[in-house]
């Protein structure tokens, strides 16, 4: 798919997150959360965002890897960069259900750690580092601005 294909439906896919949310109870309650809240609505919720970053990964792994000519699509200098951001955003996806259903319920201590969150964040920073690097970022710009550098 397109550029524009794919990056639509990861916004749609965005927009359903936000639109239904999760069903947990260690958020902070309030009365629309309430309302709108249900174990249907948090399953909903994990589908749209399972959609989502199913979407970011395969534009990491196929669209930043393409070039113009297809005997040439995944020769670039930069594309083993995306392929393992997508493959990182993929292992999040794949661990969040691992988590929560297998582990997390076996050891007490990994359910203060909010895995899904945890690995969502991972998530985003693998794509968020690949977007960059496609959008040619200048990163020793980046990290001499917030003083690594």
């Amino acid at each position: 798919l397109s550029d524009n294909a794919m990056t639509n439906l990861a916004g749609i896919s965005a927009l359903g997150i936000a639109f239904f949310p999760t069903s947990s109870e260690e958020l902070i309650q309030d009365n629309l959360r309430n309302f709108l809240s249900s174990e249907n609505i948090g399953y909903i919720h994990y589908g749209f965002a399972a959609s989502f970053f199913t979407i970011l990964a395969l534009i990491s792994i196929l669209n930043f890897r393409r070039s113009q000519e297809k005997e040439l699509f995944g020769t670039g200098p930069d594309d083993p960069f995306y392929f393992k951001c997508g493959i990182v955003m993929l292992s999040c996806l794949i661990l969040v259900p691992v988590f929560k259903i297998w582990l997390e319920p076996q050891v007490k201590w990994l359910q203060n750690i909010h895995s899904t969150f945890l690995l969502e964040a991972v998530a985003l920073i693998a794509f968020g580092l690949s977007w960059l690097k496609k959008g040619r970022a200048d990163f020793d710009f980046l990290l001499k601005k917030v003083g690594i550098k």
